[in-house]
């Protein structure tokens, strides 16, 4: 199939986070991370890393991405913080991006991030990272990094 016959249901939700926020057709509550577990690239992530970039973000601010691909909005974070477990995330997705989620995904999520602070190697340490997203994914590279919750 050439790009220009891709599916329908392949094509990039039209970003507005605004309407992810408001009359949403699904909202998913889950675990983007998990704090003390390596993940499959060796990483493990330690309490308090995300603490310095969740201060920081606006609220409203952090997208739900579909596979992390920015061109591929499906929502927004409307509330993320770390608990005892790791990075716990609610999102409320757009009507698109709840039809994709429901068509085509097995409740991984995942996050994008930078790394700011890091002790080690295999396993890496992460102990301050940079928050960039969260996505919603096949396969997540932290096996318990899933959804717990869906509504709508």
């Amino acid at each position: 199939m050439r790009s220009s016959e891709r599916d329908p249901a392949d094509r990039a939700p039209t970003p507005n986070p605004s309407r992810a926020r408001e009359g949403s057709s699904l909202r998913i509550a889950g675990y983007a991370a998990i704090f003390h577990i390596e993940d499959r690239g060796g990483d493990v992530i330690e309490p308090g890393a995300f603490t310095q970039s969740l201060a920081a973000i606006e609220p409203g601010a952090l997208p739900l991405l579909w596979q992390h691909d920015p061109l591929r909005r499906i929502g927004t974070v409307t509330y993320a913080a770390e608990d005892r477990k790791g990075l716990r995330v609610i999102a409320a997705l757009t009507p698109e991006g709840a039809a994709l989620a429901r068509r085509d995904w097995h409740g991984g999520l995942s996050f994008g991030y930078r790394v700011r602070a890091s002790e080690g190697e295999r396993p890496r340490r992460l102990l301050q990272l940079d928050l960039v997203e969260v996505s919603l994914v096949r396969l997540p590279m932290q096996a318990l990094a899933k959804i717990h919750l869906r509504s709508g």
